[in-house]
């Protein structure tokens, strides 16, 4: 019997050492789960704050995106009144320029060469070789031949 307990206590030994060796393994699986689950709560808070800022962040595009249409709007309006001033301005200019264009015509007519030169009879020239305001408010002329007659002058010179 005594080879059979020293048997046994081999065995038991052997048992205990098994059991041992299994509870450091548990307790080694344990730490690895809770490691394992302590990785997975850090990925999901990870997962939750990056899907926030995502949204965050498409919110902010929309906010973006609805600005630069409304600038892009405004812009737009701002440009058709723009052309439309132009446009405007260009009409202007084409009258402005048939009026100019008449008024050469008028003063370059035989009517108004003969005003010229009627003028040349009574104009007095002072020192300057301008023609003399008082003299001609005297005789009472038109400022429209006074007008004519310097036009014509400047274009002698």
């Amino acid at each position: 019997m005594d080879e059979d307990s020293e048997l046994i206590k081999k065995l038991e030994k052997a048992l205990e050492e098994e059991q041992a060796a299994c509870a450091a393994l548990y307790l080694e699986l344990e730490k690895d789960r809770s490691a394992a689950a302590t990785a997975a709560d850090e990925t999901m808070a990870m997962i939750m704050k990056l899907q926030e800022e995502k949204a965050e962040l498409r919110m902010e595009v929309r906010q973006y995106q609805i600005v630069v249409e409304e600038k892009y709007a405004y812009i737009e309006e701002e440009m058709e009144i723009l052309k439309e001033i132009i446009v405007n301005r260009e009409k202007e200019k084409h009258a402005l320029e048939k009026e100019l264009k008449q008024y050469k015509k008028f003063s370059l007519s035989d009517a108004t060469q003969g005003l010229v030169a009627s003028l040349d009879e009574w104009k007095e020239v002072d020192s300057c070789g301008d023609v003399c305001i008082d003299d001609l408010k005297e005789r009472e002329i038109d400022s429209s031949v006074l007008d004519v007659h310097v036009i014509a002058e400047n274009k002698a010179w």
